[in-house]
């Protein structure tokens, strides 16, 4: 709640995203929320879904990403995947998950995992850079959060309607509490 809404009912998102867990309107209906607007019903189904997405992915890191990004984009980048705004919103629930009581000694279980995740994806960020530095003519610069929005917008609606997947490049980085992240801009 606090990283989806910092705890406000009446946040919206530009993407649609609605109160305290920020459930998108179409998976409130999947769960069985009747009322969006309600908290309790907000909460209630938030909890069921990020329930589900743990279900789904047993590694605390890729639940969070499901439950951003959506199932089908993690089950596709196998993991966390390339976006920036994913990759800030993973770290930031964990951060928070860190302070949280007996959080250590679940995070001391899963650390290995955690870190090879990490491994993983600065290697594929890094291999992404570098096909697009060769393949790619420069692309136009959007805002990032315009971007990020568009991306997930696209990503999201290709998923559900079962369109081919368009194509990202990553053009960018931008430091965000001291680690370097990518900034996806849309390939025309």
């Amino acid at each position: 709640m606090a990283t989806e809404s910092d705890f406000n009912n009446e946040s919206v998102s530009p993407d649609g995203a609605v109160g305290l867990m920020q459930l998108m309107p179409e998976t409130a209906r999947i769960l069985g929320v009747k009322n969006i607007h309600n908290p309790e019903q907000n909460l209630r189904g938030g909890a069921r879904y990020l329930n589900q997405m743990l279900k789904q992915f047993p590694k605390i890191p890729h639940a969070l990403a499901a439950y951003n990004a959506g199932p089908k984009i993690v089950e596709r980048f196998q993991g966390v995947p390339p976006l920036a705004e994913t990759q800030r919103y993973v770290g930031k629930v964990l951060s928070y998950y860190k302070k949280s009581p007996g959080a250590k000694r679940k995070m001391n279980a899963g650390k290995k995992s955690l870190n090879e995740e990490i491994v993983r994806a600065r290697a594929s960020r890094e291999k992404n850079t570098q096909l697009t530095a060769k393949v790619a003519p420069p692309l136009p610069t959007l805002s990032i959060r315009r971007t990020n929005a568009l991306a997930r917008h696209d990503l999201v609606s290709s998923a559900v309607h079962g369109k081919r997947i368009p194509q990202f490049a990553l053009a960018l980085s931008e430091p965000v509490d001291g680690v370097t992240v990518p900034v996806l801009r849309a390939a025309q």
